[in-house]
């Protein structure tokens, strides 16, 4: 078993080089890191650091905000359509294309499977966001701190929805995520949390109660849809009957979301990725698209005792560290 709970920054580059090595699949390519600011990100961001920094702000603007694979594409179909009136008729194309990830048109055209096949996967450039009309639609994983830099000025108007969920059931998702989409072949007890999870909260977190930032709990999302629908509709300045949320609450609904092709995507570009895999490692991870099971607590039933209790280790030093989340957070 591969122990990653704490690990010093001196290391982290030498462990990551060599968890990519050990736990990726033969077509893969290794993807190196470097330490930015805090964070460890693939060195493609040094290419649109200066880019991201510089993005011009409109009023505007909404932003989903989220750390990876705590709700933020179901967060994101909710706020588009709410923010467009349920035009769910132009809610066919592409979410990728209706609310591109801000910082992963680049990665993701970066990483080892456009690098192989030459295949432009996901979303649009910096450029093509920046010259979207608006009202414009943004999604971003970035920290806080790492944001465009207009977007984290206190007088800013663009309003940003931040998701959060239970690390557990978080980092279960993306396990299985990558085993789907990058062919991480290693075992879940490889993949234990080495990020900055609670910092990245931390760092929306103390912006709570601002008349430009709302915070959503993925388990709210799960117990009452219809009332996140609400609270999100108020944000945004919008206002729906009880069937309008109720029709928008169906759509949204993890059985929809995961048959409607525009949100859920069983192939990435032109690529089969069971036929790029093999089954063995696609089908191990019990996904067939994007989306998995959409539960709460999955943690429960998928991880060890052993991992359970490090888990607990690792949030009680955190809630300590930051005490402001123990009141909202502290069941995490």
């Amino acid at each position: 078993m591969r122990k990653v709970q704490y690990i010093s920054s001196c290391i982290m580059n030498s462990y990551l080089d060599q968890l990519a090595r050990d736990c990726y699949a033969e077509i893969s390519q290794i993807v190196t890191y470097s330490f930015c600011e805090g964070v460890w990100l693939p060195d493609d961001y040094l290419e649109v650091k200066d880019a991201i920094d510089n993005f011009e702000i409109r009023d505007d603007d909404t932003w989903v905000s989220g750390f990876f694979k705590t709700g933020t594409t179901w967060t994101e179909e909710m706020v588009w359509c709410t923010g467009n009136d349920l035009d769910f008729e132009r809610a066919t194309e592409k979410l990728d294309l209706r609310f591109p990830l801000l910082e992963g048109s680049h990665a993701l055209r970066s990483r080892c499977l456009s690098r192989r096949f030459n295949n432009p996967i996901f979303g649009r450039t910096i450029e093509e966001i920046a010259a979207l009309p608006s009202p414009r639609f943004i999604c971003t994983h970035l920290p806080y701190h790492l944001l465009p830099k207009a977007l984290q000025q206190p007088n800013r108007k663009a309003k940003i929805v931040h998701v959060i969920r239970n690390p557990k059931d978080t980092c279960i998702s993306a396990y299985h995520f990558f085993r789907r989409i990058d062919g991480f072949r290693g075992s879940f007890e490889d993949f234990l949390p080495c990020t900055p999870f609670w910092e990245h909260l931390v760092g929306f977190y103390k912006y709570k109660g601002s008349d430009n930032i709302l915070i959503l709990k993925y388990e709210d999302m799960k117990k009452n849809l219809p009332a996140i629908i609400q609270k999100v509709a108020a944000f945004l300045g919008k206002s729906f009957s009880d069937d309008q949320v109720s029709i928008l609450a169906e759509h949204l609904s993890f059985n929809k979301m995961k048959e409607n092709k525009a949100v859920s995507y069983e192939k990435t570009g032109n690529l089969d990725l069971d036929k790029l895999w093999g089954k063995e490692i696609s089908t191990s991870s019990s996904t067939s698209s994007h989306m998995r099971k959409g539960e709460v607590d999955q943690w429960k039933s998928e991880m060890s005792q052993e991992i359970i209790e490090s888990f607990n280790d690792w949030t009680d030093k955190k809630r300590k560290l930051y005490p402001e989340l123990e009141s909202d957070f502290g069941s995490y």
